[in-house]
């Protein structure tokens, strides 16, 4: 904040009375402190992460609501990445960002359920269990703490790496968002939701967790679990 300055001095007005010009000073001095208290509120205000706007309208497009329902000249409000409003008449707020559309067509977008793409090059490998001195002693069954293909801790949203190229294809064929899943593992880990947009990572995610992902198929190989079967005991041994 501003500093204030103090008045210590008196001052000579070439007014009636030294009384009334020491008054003025006074109010004066007032006037200074209730204005820089009233920015310092101002500034105060909370703000959103970013400083994003939260709301936008796309006013005077040609909309396609739904198969056989266009509005030749509308307006769509978004607020807080959902649609609100749709339609000729839809009321644009005062705090929204307006994006004139006049001469463009908009249509519903596509959302891919399930894509394992967009991942960087990171693998995961699973927690690494105790060794076992086979030489000492027999392994009867199955390690308590083998985790072989269970990363149930991996994220998606920590490891995408989106390309240009690969969001452009998406647009392209008609797709808004892509619902990321980790892969290629018993427990794959935990998914994430991206819009096709070029902005970083941290404001195209839509939802940086959905739910854990299973496959549970046969995985081939001579490791444990490699069949069907195995896979399932596996899954349900972690369980216990």
């Amino acid at each position: 904040m501003l500093g204030i300055a103090t008045v210590t001095d008196r001052l000579t007005f070439p007014w009636p009375s030294q009384r009334v010009a020491d008054f003025l000073v006074r109010c004066f001095v007032l006037l200074a402190v209730v204005s820089q208290a009233a920015t310092g509120f101002a500034d105060d205000t909370p703000k959103s992460a970013g400083f994003r706007p939260r709301a936008f309208a796309i006013t005077n497009a040609k909309i396609t609501v739904a198969p056989g329902q266009v509005i030749e000249k509308g307006h769509v409000v978004v607020r807080d990445g959902q649609v609100i409003a749709i339609g000729p008449d839809a009321a644009v707020p005062a705090d929204a960002v307006v994006i004139e559309a006049d001469g463009l067509h908009l249509y519903p977008g596509f959302v891919d359920a399930g894509a394992s793409a967009l991942f960087d090059e990171f693998k995961p490998q699973p927690v690494e269990g105790r060794g076992v001195d086979l030489a000492r002693y027999a392994l009867a069954g199955m390690k308590s703490d083998d985790r072989n293909g269970l990363t149930p801790e991996f994220t998606a949203a920590e490891h995408l790496k989106p390309q240009p190229a690969d969001l452009d294809k998406y647009r392209q064929a008609g797709f808004v968002a892509v619902h990321v899943l980790p892969s290629g593992r018993i427990a794959s880990g935990q998914g994430a939701v991206i819009n096709q947009a070029s902005l970083p990572v941290r404001e195209a995610l839509l939802s940086s967790s959905t739910f854990a992902t299973m496959q549970l198929s046969e995985r081939g190989g001579s490791d444990y679990p490699a069949t069907l079967m195995g896979v399932h005991a596996h899954l349900r041994q972690t369980f216990l």
